[in-house]
């Protein structure tokens, strides 16, 4: 499965915590992505939808107010 990680890929883990996701959460995307046809491309899913997911909890949040 390494043969499919990017050269760049510490910049990717960079940005993702950058947006708020936890070690824990990485390795839950990670652990998500194991077994599947790129597991690359799946992690990135994972960790962008959780992502937004939190965007639109804080959005939903904010209009509560």
């Amino acid at each position: 499965m390494t043969d499919t990680i990017p050269d760049d890929w510490e910049s990717s883990l960079s940005a993702f915590k950058n947006r708020g996701l936890s070690t824990a959460q990485l390795r839950t995307a990670w652990e998500a992505a194991k077994g599947k046809d790129d597991p690359w491309l799946y992690f990135c899913g994972v960790c962008w939808n959780m992502i937004y997911e939190g965007d639109l909890t804080h959005i939903s949040d904010d209009l509560a107010r």
